[in-house]
Parts: C-alpha cells; sequence; structure tokens
C-alpha cells in the first residue's frame, strides 16, 4: 500500500513538472504588473475574467510572502495600494533564490479573481 501511494505522488509531481517545463518555452499572451492586472479587475471583473482566466501571462510584481510545502511553492505579489489586493502564484518546484521583498517577473496561467489574482504553473522569469 505505501509504495503505491509514493509512486502516486511521484507520478503527480511528475506531471506537475512536466507541464511547468512545457509553460518556459510558451509565449504568454499578456504582461503587466501587478497594479496593471487589478486595474483591469477592479474597473470591470467580469470583462477582465473573459480577457485573462485560462490565459498564460507575465506578471511583475513585489515578494510580500514566501511558502513551501512538500513540493511547491507559493509565492504573494502585492500591488502597490497596500490594500487586501494581491497575486497568488504557485510553483511546481521550489526555487531557494527568491526573497521578500525582491521585485519578479512570473509566468504563470491565470486561474481567476476572487479577492486575488490566482496564477498556476507558475515560472521565475529572468
Amino acid at each position: 500500500m505505501e509504495s503505491t501511494s509514493f509512486l502516486n505522488e511521484f507520478y503527480s509531481f511528475f506531471l506537475l513538472i512536466m507541464k511547468s517545463m512545457s509553460l518556459n518555452s510558451s509565449t504568454p499572451l499578456y504582461a503587466l504588473t501587478v497594479d496593471e492586472l487589478f486595474s483591469d479587475f477592479n474597473t470591470d471583473a467580469k470583462s477582465a475574467t473573459l480577457k485573462y482566466n485560462d490565459h498564460l501571462m507575465l506578471v511583475t510584481g513585489k515578494v510580500v510572502s514566501i511558502s513551501k510545502k512538500n513540493y511547491s511553492l507559493r509565492i504573494i505579489l502585492k500591488t502597490s495600494d497596500e490594500m487586501l489586493s494581491s497575486v497568488k502564484c504557485t510553483f511546481g518546484s521550489i526555487n531557494n533564490e527568491i526573497k521578500k521583498n525582491d521585485i519578479i517577473t512570473v509566468k504563470g496561467k491565470c486561474q481567476g479573481y476572487l479577492s486575488n489574482v490566482s496564477l498556476n504553473k507558475c515560472v521565475i522569469v529572468h
């Protein structure tokens, strides 16, 4: 039983890495700052959702939070207005080079907006 569980976890991790690798070579449709992205959603959330949801994009912003769990990494990019708005970026692998307060550009797939924008399958763009 334990070996089956390990194999399932390993296979899931492998698929996540393979998807992330394919994003490295994909061209994003949009390149925005965190503030520009939130301006679009604050102006017209419905139109912004139709425009960005399930699309690959580049987002640049300041790292305010980093959390690591198992084989994944979540980074929060904050808007400059210091409101509750942020972009949650989920990565398939852990990058130990990223530090709090760094300004980074992330390539990821937009997965929607509730009070924050979610980007999944992210990679760091250097």
